[in-house]
């Protein structure tokens, strides 16, 4: 599965149309990683994999907004640091995986620590045609199927 990392639209909800209250808490975390960075998550830009390749490297302070890091107190930056690891946390694939909101204050004001999140949707590498095919070439079977998903 991959989403075109546009938007707050949580994946269960542009791949089936469910809705959910975690449905809120990924877009709440779309949201969070977009005021940390400055920058908008949409089809040019997919914050949600540039934020998790920072955080994957070590490197999450990077994804803070240039204009204010120059300002930030030591202390200030490890608060960012938690809020891009709860931001992902909430951006979690699946709704099961995702923090209940009633969790995520406490995440952010350092009452309690969030968990590792894991490998967001958004930064699988979307399959193309040419892969489907590579993928049949070592199958039995002499039959191919394309499906497009949009969300709705």
């Amino acid at each position: 599965v991959s989403c075109d990392g546009s938007g707050y639209m949580s994946p269960e909800y542009a791949m089936d149309g469910m809705v959910s209250f975690m449905q809120d808490v990924y877009s709440f975390g779309v949201l969070l990683l977009e005021i940390v960075s400055g920058r908008r998550n949409q089809r040019s830009f997919n914050l949600i994999a540039h934020a998790w390749n920072l955080y994957e490297e070590n490197r999450s302070l990077e994804l803070l907004d240039p204009a204010v890091r120059g300002g930030c107190s030591p202390a200030e930056l490890e608060h960012v640091k938690t809020w891009i690891q709860v931001g992902l946390l909430c951006v979690q694939e699946s709704p099961s995986q995702r923090p209940q909101m009633a969790a995520v204050i406490p995440m952010l004001s350092h009452q309690q620590a969030p968990g590792r999140p894991l490998r967001p949707v958004v930064c699988m590498p979307a399959r193309t045609p040419v892969d489907l095919l590579n993928m049949e070439e070592n199958t039995s079977s002499n039959e191919l199927t394309i499906t497009n998903l949009e969300g709705r």
